[in-house]
């Protein structure tokens, strides 16, 4: 599949089957009890597994003790991953106004260093979550040494492009929300206050689960499958 064509497929994705897409949207809203929020960060895993079979709709909500034990795993090495930027987070907060408590956001240094760090870290995990839905282990996700030759295999140049352009609309998606807020809710109503708050929250939570199907969709159709099948063949 072409360059292109990943993300237009991937953005299309979502859309395969409205039924599904609104049970995951369901999901999401009901992610506040955990239960449900596990089974749809799960989904993620079974989008990617399906993909990689060769199908092109979302997959059912079947045996969703399945899907919430995979949840589980997705929470556990997405919290690991996001081991550098808490540790980053937890030097600038002793680097705050202590009289306020609040990170400087808007200072270009901050913003660097969180975006390389956050750039870094998303080389590794996105190829590392659809490496464990293929084989279906948890260490599948912390194997660098196979993470990195499936890079190879996509090709660095290649897997590079690919993680910036999915950075560049992932943050688009989810600052939607905040945009919708600024321009078509009501200019006295601030992200702090409950209604604009809600507002927020309802937005973005429709907009996650969308999301949830582009990543695993994206995931799968770059995870080098073919070259797999071939070196296996060989074997």
């Amino acid at each position: 599949m072409d360059f292109s064509d990943v993300f237009k497929d991937s953005l299309r994705y979502p859309f395969s089957d409205l039924k599904r897409l609104i049970a995951l949207l369901l999901l999401s809203i009901g992610g506040i009890l955990l239960i449900p929020g596990l089974i749809a960060y799960g989904y993620i895993l079974r989008i990617i597994k399906s993909t990689l079979k060769g199908e092109d709709s979302l997959p059912d909500f079947n045996h969703l003790g399945d899907l919430f034990i995979d949840g589980i795993k997705f929470l556990i090495v997405s919290m690991i991953y996001g081991i550098p930027a808490l540790i980053f987070n937890f030097i600038l907060y002793h680097q705050v106004n202590y009289d306020t408590l609040a990170i400087d956001w808007t200072n270009p240094f901050t913003i660097t260093i969180s975006f390389i760090i956050g750039f870094l870290v998303s080389i590794v995990f996105v190829i590392a979550l659809a490496n464990m839905a293929y084989e279906e282990r948890f260490g599948a996700a912390f194997a660098f040494k196979r993470i990195f030759q499936l890079i190879k295999m996509i090709g660095w140049k290649k897997y590079l492009s690919y993680i910036v352009v999915y950075l560049i609309i992932a943050n688009i998606i989810t600052g939607i929300p905040l945009v919708i807020l600024i321009f078509l809710i009501h200019p006295s109503l601030t992200i702090t206050s409950f209604i604009g708050f809600s507002s927020v929250l309802t937005i973005n939570t429709i907009f996650s689960a969308y999301m949830l199907a582009f990543a695993g969709r994206f995931r799968g159709l770059i995870y080098p499958i073919n070259e797999e099948n071939e070196k296996e063949d060989n074997n």
